[in-house]
């Protein structure tokens, strides 16, 4: 039998246990409150950055000290409140205070300008229309192919007839605001999209030839590139030469397989060989085709002339497309006040956001940014 003494010391040491154990929760209560909490996402409104549904959508982590020790930053993904509603929101922000905010022909216009974004965000913006592997049925649901046998092989796409041989492989329609949701249901396109990008891998299986590859918009002039098998790259727009690479520059070798990213996008053409980036400069024959009207014929169009040539990879990607739904930043300009901010959805058509909202989204209403993807194991990444 314990002594009384005895059982002092058995109720101290259990003591300091439970204090211990509730430092531990009130820290991890501090923590969860002050600084960085799970959220989960509920609605498909922030697809394809983020998967979302009432069950099984993505869960993100949110840093509540962002905006406590930094301004906001346009492109970040945010999780915001609004006085009346009971759960919070997570758009991404595009509007900073004191700036003039529209919506035109999918993209969002800034004091006028479509505002830059780092290569990071434009990637995670970007929504696939094609991608390889892919059957022979899918190719020929997206492209039309004539002039030359082609075949699909494991390693990729085998086109053109060699010397005396022209080829051509050329989207069937339009590039619309259609698109595959996380949930594997199509989503019918309503609008042709102004913003594209071609990727492709690829490696000359004949000795000479050509390569071109093409994004036409609408009525502005196509732009596109031309490559041969010494790797030299030529940048065009129509007829007009506008760059022009030697092999030493673009990095390609003969006879070795080659990498090639042809983007028009925010109404500047970029081009990337080989993962360095070799052209960023604005379209302004873009910009003057764009105005009072919206484009069709945004088809994008390989032409091969005397050459053969596996592509490894083909990629047709296509930006977001904001719709004009909504009344603010539709018809006309929002002026964001000096403590305010515009947030929109990347499913532009399914999303709840400042384009319905009379009053806009206040500093104090900011909850944090979400950094990080943590659930479902096969989706944990670093958000841009």
């Amino acid at each position: 039998m314990r002594t009384e003494s005895q059982i002092r010391i058995v109720i101290k040491r259990d003591l300091r246990w439970v204090v211990l154990l509730l430092a531990v929760v009130l820290a991890f209560l501090v923590f969860r409150w002050q600084v960085v909490e799970v959220f989960h996402i509920p609605s498909p409104s922030m697809e394809p950055a983020l998967n979302g549904h009432p069950d099984s959508g993505d869960k993100v982590l949110v840093n509540k000290l962002s905006f406590r020790i930094a301004l906001p930053q346009r492109w970040q993904v945010v999780v915001f409140e609004r006085p009346g509603d009971a759960e919070p929101y997570i758009k991404r922000l595009v509007g900073l205070p004191g700036e003039d905010v529209r919506i035109e022909d999918g993209d969002v216009l800034v004091d006028g300008d479509v505002p830059p974004r780092s290569d990071a965000v434009m990637r995670e913006m970007l929504i696939g229309v094609f991608r390889t592997p892919a059957t022979p049925v899918d190719v020929q649901k997206t492209w039309e192919i004539e002039g030359a046998p082609w075949t699909v092989e494991k390693d990729g796409i085998v086109l053109g007839g060699g010397k005396g041989v022209a080829a051509s492989l050329r989207t069937r329609q339009d590039v619309t605001d259609s698109w595959v949701d996380s949930e594997g249901a199509e989503i019918e396109g309503l609008s042709p999209v102004n913003d594209l990008v071609v990727a492709f891998e690829a490696e000359f299986l004949s000795e000479g030839g050509t390569i071109r590859a093409a994004i036409h918009r609408g009525a502005a002039e196509a732009v596109w590139i031309e490559l041969d098998p010494s790797g030299a790259l030529r940048l065009r727009r129509g007829d007009a030469l506008l760059d022009a690479f030697e092999p030493r520059t673009t990095g390609f070798l003969p006879g070795e397989p080659f990498s090639v990213e042809l983007w028009t996008v925010d109404r500047r053409v970029r081009v990337v060989a080989n993962g360095v980036e070799l052209v960023r400069r604005r379209d302004e024959d873009e910009s003057r085709a764009r105005a009072g009207f919206r484009r069709r014929n945004n088809r994008v169009t390989f032409t091969l002339d005397e050459a053969r040539v596996r592509f490894r990879r083909l990629e047709l990607l296509r930006d977001i497309y904001y719709t004009a739904d909504g009344e603010e930043g539709i018809a006309r300009d929002v002026k964001l006040g000096p403590d305010e901010y515009y947030l929109l959805g990347d499913h532009s058509r399914v999303s709840k956001d400042s384009r319905y909202w009379s009053s806009a989204v206040r500093r104090e209403q900011l909850v944090g940014t979400a950094f990080m993807i943590v659930w479902p194991p096969g989706r944990i990444r670093m958000l841009p």
